[in-house]
C-alpha cells in the first residue's frame, strides 16, 4: 500500500478548511499537499 491511498484510507478531510502556516517549503508544503489530497481546502 502506497502512502497515498493509506492516508486515504485513514482520513477524509472534504468539507474542511485547513489554515496551514510556513506552506510554501519543507514540512509545511508537505503538509498542504497531504491535506489537499485528503480533501481539505487548505
Amino acid at each position: 500500500m502506497t502512502a497515498s491511498v493509506a492516508q486515504q484510507a485513514l482520513v477524509d478531510l472534504s468539507g474542511k478548511i485547513v489554515l496551514v502556516t510556513g506552506g510554501t517549503s519543507g514540512l509545511g508544503r508537505e503538509t498542504v499537499l497531504t491535506m489537499a489530497d485528503a480533501g481539505a481546502t487548505v
